[in-house]
């Protein structure tokens, strides 16, 4: 008999550099930065013995992908899509801290992965570009964004080789790598800085 109970929680930034080469599509520069917690507790009654575990999953995803983007017409109101390639450069920490009555229990827990994984990501977007009004090119306010995106990253790492060998029974894939948070799917909002300004002599 088990008890569990779970909790997860994620942040994310969004960073880009865009430059319009010329009218109807531009290149954008992005960054993203993805925080994923979860935390898994439960308690297991195994014959006369009681364990109890606490397990910490942490994973960073930091993205950076160049992409080109397409402006179908330019107006004050615009839409915009995109598509990209480049590399993300995250992390994954697994910690679990285990208690046992028995003495003698295989479960060890401890730290069961704690490694930089470096993994290509692809990246496909649209969003709607909202121009201030009486815009003038040498403001720094440019426009207000609403973007969707879709991020795909070929991440894989052994990230159940560790507990192997604490199970006399565990699934064969425990010690290959496997495919961790291969995507995601996000909603922002942002302001635009026009950074290129005229200079006056």
């Amino acid at each position: 008999m088990a008890n569990n109970e779970a909790f997860a929680n994620q942040n994310q930034f969004i960073f880009s550099l865009k430059t319009q080469l010329q009218p109807g599509f531009r290149i954008s520069l992005s960054l993203d930065f993805l925080k994923g917690f979860f935390i898994d507790n439960y308690t297991q009654q195994a014959g006369p013995y009681t364990r109890t575990s606490q397990q910490n999953f942490s994973i960073n995803t930091l993205p950076i992908i160049l992409s080109y983007e397409l402006i179908p017409a330019e107006t004050p109101y615009r839409s915009y899509f995109g598509f990209g390639a480049g590399v993300d450069v995250g992390s994954i920490i697994w910690m679990e801290d285990f208690s046992s009555d028995n003495v003698n229990d295989v479960r060890k827990g401890g730290t069961h992965f704690d490694n930089n994984v470096i993994a290509p990501a692809f990246k496909i977007y649209t969003g709607i570009e909202l121009n201030f009004d009486k815009r003038d090119p040498e403001e720094l306010l440019g426009a207000f964004h609403i973007e969707a995106e879709a991020v795909f990253i070929y991440r894989r790492a052994e990230v159940f080789s560790e507990i192997a060998d604490e199970f006399k029974v565990h699934p064969v894939y425990w010690n290959k790598p496997v495919l961790i948070l291969p995507y995601y799917i996000g909603i922002s909002t942002g302001l635009s800085l026009n950074f290129f300004q005229k200079i006056k002599l």
